[in-house]
């Protein structure tokens, strides 16, 4: 492996939380595309399309609320 240019070290730091945040984003259109559906749209225009996006993400939105939150493992517990 040769190592790596000096100027190209500081672009790739840089870009890790990038790359983290791309993969989030693309991840939820997947799930909404797959689970909810929005592989094909039903409603026709731009207002339709809007509403049937923001019911989508807000459906998905509330599930994401609605899971439980982990609980915090307590010190004298792992002890």
């Amino acid at each position: 492996m040769q190592p790596m240019p000096a100027l190209l070290l500081p672009t790739l730091i840089v870009r890790s939380p990038q790359r983290k945040l791309r993969k989030k984003v693309e991840m939820s259109f997947a799930h909404l595309k797959r689970i909810h559906g929005l592989g094909r749209l039903r409603l026709r225009g731009p207002c339709g399309v809007h509403d049937e996006f923001i019911l989508a993400a807000t459906a998905q939105n509330l599930k994401k609320l609605a899971k439980p939150a982990p609980t915090p493992i307590r010190a004298s517990a792992a002890q």
